[in-house]
């Protein structure tokens, strides 16, 4: 992520960047099943992001009755959007990029599929 994005997003929203992607496929890894697949492309001045695994689908609580942490708290708090497709297991989200040192590159994009 960091080579793929270093100078098209600021420093500050690399690292915002870097804890939604950690978060998102912490949870794949634990509550998830088969291959998790991380989609990140840099699109127009937003960074859009999914994470997606095999699992049969998330499970819809809230803060207070979901086990664990609170990652999805920490993944709202920083990215501009962000949700779950109904009746899958990938999360979606979008942070907005003022940029680093380039100009974005439309559609340029990072993807890792992980067994």
């Amino acid at each position: 992520m960091r080579d793929r994005f270093a100078g098209r997003v600021s420093p500050d929203e690399l690292e915002d960047l870097r804890v939604i992607v950690s978060e998102l496929t912490t949870n794949a890894l634990l509550h998830g099943a088969g291959e998790i697949h991380l989609l990140v492309q840099l699109d127009e001045g937003v960074v859009c992001g999914e994470v997606l695994d095999d699992g049969g689908g998330f499970a819809d609580t809230d803060s207070a009755g979901r086990a664990g942490g609170n990652g999805l708290d920490m993944v709202g708090a920083l990215a501009e959007r962000w949700g779950v497709q109904d009746g899958t297991s990938r999360v979606w989200f979008e942070l907005a990029a003022s940029g680093g040192v380039r100009q974005p590159v439309r559609g340029d994009r990072a993807v890792i599929v992980a067994p």
